[in-house]
């Protein structure tokens, strides 16, 4: 977190994560560029829901 919101999953979870879930070495660089993908657009969408929250404020 910072100081507006969200800016980041927590990447040092990432790999214990994928050992749980099993997700094999050889597939675990494309599983990291596909959550790279859905943190991205989630990041997004809530930082542009945080600004229209903001501007319906003014």
């Amino acid at each position: 977190m910072g100081p507006g919101g969200p800016v980041a999953l927590d990447y040092l979870a990432i790999e214990p994560v994928a050992r749980l879930l099993r997700i094999k070495p050889a597939d675990a660089a494309a599983a990291f560029e596909a959550l790279q993908v859905m943190e991205g657009a989630a990041l997004t969408t809530i930082h542009e829901r945080a600004q229209r929250e903001l501007q319906s404020l003014r």
